[in-house]
């Protein structure tokens, strides 16, 4: 299973459990905002790995996003 599916059903668990409307379901789930970045590694063997990074902001609410 991957990560994004187990992370989908533990929200639809904890939603069940706490019985939060639809409406607020979708505040959750929708960000605010996507940062995407290409991450270039120097591996032990010298070689160059270039890998993807992601980072994904929800809500600030709480004061600045770290």
């Amino acid at each position: 299973m991957s990560v994004y599916k187990n992370a989908q059903i533990q929200f639809q668990n904890a939603v069940e459990k706490m019985h939060i409307c639809k409406s607020a379901q979708n505040i959750l789930l929708t960000h605010k905002k996507i940062i995407e970045v290409s991450l270039p590694v120097v591996l032990d063997s010298g070689k160059i790995e270039v890998f993807q990074a992601y980072r994904v902001q929800h809500n600030d609410a709480r004061g600045p996003m770290k």
